[in-house]
């Protein structure tokens, strides 16, 4: 269809049905069509990043990305929408920038929903309190969040990481627990409270299952017990030992195993 650079005919504006009229041609103003260059820079691309788990992965991320130059539509956990098309993108210099700050970019989608499965989770579990956190069926809250049956989710999850998204929930409601109790501004009874357990005695014995300890042996040994949310579940990768690593281990080794049997001398 050719477009003229002119004001468009009468008989042409009402020859069209009023609900296909643009602005353009109700007030007979001509339709320039978009160059390739204005069409491209419309496009925008998802970037999906493993290991941003709070705020301040958010900033970190956005700004890099700006520092090479990427324009940044929106940015959530896990996910950031940024202008132009795969080919305008410096993805190697993306890729090696987000390594060196600790992530990671993911490009198989199978490894994508699992880390939406996870952002999610941890979104549920850190944002939300009380009866909310209690009441949620993690189930059908997944489905819709990420538009896939959940059994699929379930299934996926449970071949990639060893666990049961059921598990990995109950893990990330643990760690809340120990970071509520790590600033001792509750008392028990409400951390059960907040992280949605019907009771302090439900929070005990799951608290014990997990870590091996109850809460108040816990509080004891905060400083090093605490993970990184986005280490949950995974497998510890071996690191050097430092002088605080080994004092760690002295007292776990002379205050807290020999109590709960884990250590037979």
């Amino acid at each position: 269809m050719a477009h003229c650079s002119g004001s468009a005919p009468p008989m042409l504006i009402q020859s069209i049905p009023p609900h296909f009229r643009t602005r353009s041609t109700l007030t007979s103003k001509a339709v320039v069509p978009m160059t390739r260059r204005q069409h491209s820079s419309k496009k925008t691309t998802t970037l999906y990043v493993r290991n941003m788990v709070c705020n301040r992965c958010i900033r970190v991320v956005r700004e890099e990305l700006e520092r090479l130059g990427v324009s940044v539509h929106s940015i959530v956990l896990g996910e950031v929408v940024v202008a132009g098309g795969i080919p305008s993108l410096p993805i190697p210099e993306i890729r090696r920038m987000l390594v060196d700050n600790g992530f990671e970019l993911i490009e198989d989608r199978r490894t994508r929903i699992i880390e939406q499965i996870k952002h999610e989770i941890i979104g549920i579990v850190f944002q939300s309190s009380g009866k909310d956190l209690k009441d949620r069926k993690i189930s059908a809250y997944l489905s819709s969040r990420i538009g896939i049956e959940y059994h699929t989710l379930s299934s996926l999850f449970s071949s990639v990481e060893n666990m049961t998204i059921e598990h990995y929930f109950l893990l990330q409601r643990v760690e809340r627990v120990k970071e509520l109790m790590k600033y001792h501004e509750q008392t028990l009874s409400e951390i059960a409270w907040i992280t949605g357990f019907s009771s302090v005695q439900h929070l005990s014995t799951q608290f014990k299952q997990l870590t091996g300890m109850t809460p108040s042996e816990f509080r004891d040994l905060t400083h090093s017990l605490r993970k990184s949310i986005d280490s949950v579940g995974r497998k510890r990768t071996p690191t050097p030992f430092g002088k605080s690593d080994i004092t760690d281990c002295r007292i776990l080794v002379t205050h807290f195993l020999p109590k709960s049997g884990i250590l037979h001398l």
